[in-house]
C-alpha cells in the first residue's frame, strides 16, 4: 500500500505595486532558515559540473547574467530576497543558479483536455518532478502566490521560495505549465551557456514577463514560440474558451510541430518529443524520468483514453495524476487548472510511490503478454495503449 499524502501549500500575496525589491521580503523571512539544505544542494551541483573552475565560473556567470540576462524588475526581485537570505548562504548566486534550473534540470507531465466537458472548454494537469536528493527540501519550500496588481490578483502560481521565474500558473484567461526537454545535441549545455552569454531568455523569466503583461491565450502563445530562450523545453497552454490548448515544442530559436486541442480530445507531454515512440537509450542515459517518459505518457493517454465521463474531471484528473509512473518518487507537487471556472486547486506530494505496487500472479501473467487490465479498486494501474 502505498503511504502518499497531501498537503495544501501555503498561499501567499505578492504585490506588483510595490518595489521590487520589497515584493517578496515578507516570504523571505518567514522561510531562510529552510532554505539552508537548498543551498547545501546547489553549491553541490555547482561544484559537480564545474569542479575546480567553480568560484571563476559563478563569479563570471554571475556578472552576465546581472548584465545581461535579467530585467532590471527580475534582477531588483532576486537582490530583495538576497538581503534576508544571504545570512544562511542563499545569496544572489545562489538565488540565480536556483532560478536558472529548469535550464538545465527539471522534469514533468503536463495535460492540457477537453474530456469531461460539454461545452469543449479545457482543463490543466500538472505533475512536477525534480531530482529526488532535493525533492524532500523543494516540497517545505513549494507555495502557492499571488501576483497582484492594485490588490486583484492577475495570476497565480504554485512555485518555491526563492524563485521568482514561474513554471505552473493560471490567470483568468489561461493557465500554462513548463516541461524539460531533453536533446541530443552536440554541446548541448554549452549551448545554453552561450545563449546566456547573448542575453536569450530563461524559460522561467520569460513566463513570468508574458503573464504580467495579462496577455490574451493567443498572444501568450505567439510570445512563448518565437522568443529566444536559453534551453529547449516543453510548454503547455490552455485557454478560457472551447478548444483552446496548445502544446508548443521548444527549440531555443522557435516552435517544433505544435499541436491543438482543435484536432484532438487531449495532449500529453511528458519529457521527450511527442512525435517520439521508442525511447533510446542513449538518449535517456541512466535518468530515471527519461527512461519512464514514454511509459508516464503511455499511463496517461490510456486513462484518458478509458474516461467514460461518468466521474467528475476533477476527481478524475487528481487520480490520473496520482498513478505511478504519472507520479513517481521525484514528483514534489500536482495543480489541477481551470482558467475558464477559476479553479486552481495545488497539492504538494509526500511519500509519492517510487514503484508500481505488488501485482498477483495471475496479473503478471497478463501483464507480460500486454493484457493487464486493473481491477476497479487498483489505485495505480496499467493499460495496454499502443502508439
Amino acid at each position: 500500500m502505498s503511504n502518499t499524502t497531501y498537503l495544501d501549500p501555503p498561499v501567499y500575496n505578492v504585490d506588483l505595486d510595490l518595489p521590487p525589491r520589497q515584493r517578496w521580503k515578507h516570504i523571505a523571512l518567514l522561510y531562510r532558515d529552510q532554505m539552508k539544505p537548498l543551498v547545501e544542494y546547489l553549491n553541490d551541483q555547482r561544484k559537480l559540473e564545474l569542479g575546480i573552475f567553480d568560484t571563476y565560473a559563478t563569479g563570471l556567470l554571475s556578472f552576465v547574467n546581472r548584465a545581461l540576462l535579467l530585467t532590471s524588475e527580475h534582477k531588483e526581485e532576486l537582490l530583495g530576497f538576497a538581503d534576508i537570505s544571504s545570512s544562511v548562504g542563499m545569496d544572489f548566486k545562489n538565488l540565480l543558479s536556483f532560478n536558472l534550473g529548469y535550464d538545465f534540470l527539471a522534469y514533468c507531465t503536463s495535460i492540457t483536455t477537453r474530456l469531461g466537458s460539454k461545452e469543449k472548454i479545457p482543463h490543466h494537469l500538472r505533475n512536477m518532478d525534480w531530482d529526488k536528493v532535493i525533492a524532500d527540501c523543494l516540497c517545505s519550500l513549494t507555495i502557492t502566490v499571488n501576483f497582484q496588481r492594485n490588490q486583484t490578483t492577475i495570476y497565480k502560481a504554485t512555485t518555491w521560495v526563492g524563485m521568482i521565474g514561474i513554471l505552473t500558473a493560471m490567470s483568468s484567461k489561461l493557465s500554462l505549465s513548463l516541461n524539460y526537454r531533453h536533446t541530443t545535441e552536440y554541446f548541448g549545455l554549452t549551448k545554453n551557456v552561450l545563449a546566456m552569454f547573448l542575453g536569450w531568455w530563461p524559460i522561467g523569466l520569460l513566463i513570468r514577463h508574458v503573464l504580467d503583461q495579462n496577455l490574451t491565450f493567443h498572444d501568450t502563445v505567439q510570445q512563448l514560440s518565437n522568443k529566444y530562450i536559453m534551453s529547449p523545453c516543453y510548454l503547455t497552454l490552455t485557454g478560457a474558451s472551447a478548444f483552446e490548448g496548445t502544446l508548443i515544442t521548444r527549440s531555443r530559436t522557435g516552435s517544433i510541430n505544435p499541436l491543438c486541442l482543435s484536432t484532438r480530445e487531449y495532449i500529453v507531454q511528458t519529457n521527450m518529443d511527442h512525435w517520439v515512440h521508442v525511447t533510446d537509450p542513449l538518449w535517456a542515459g541512466d535518468d530515471s524520468l527519461l527512461l519512464n517518459a514514454l511509459e508516464r505518457r503511455t499511463q496517461a493517454e490510456g486513462d484518458l483514453n478509458n474516461y467514460d465521463g461518468h466521474e467528475d474531471y476533477m476527481s478524475f484528473g487528481l487520480n490520473l495524476l496520482s498513478r505511478y509512473p504519472v507520479m513517481n518518487g521525484e514528483t514534489v507537487y500536482q495543480v489541477l487548472m481551470n482558467p475558464s471556472k477559476n479553479i486552481y486547486i495545488s497539492r504538494v506530494v509526500i511519500n509519492p510511490p517510487t514503484k508500481r505496487p505488488d501485482l498477483r500472479h495471475s496479473d503478471l501473467e497478463h501483464l507480460n503478454k500486454g493484457h493487464y487490465q486493473p481491477d476497479s479498486d487498483d489505485r495505480y494501474y496499467l493499460h495496454d495503449h499502443a502508439h
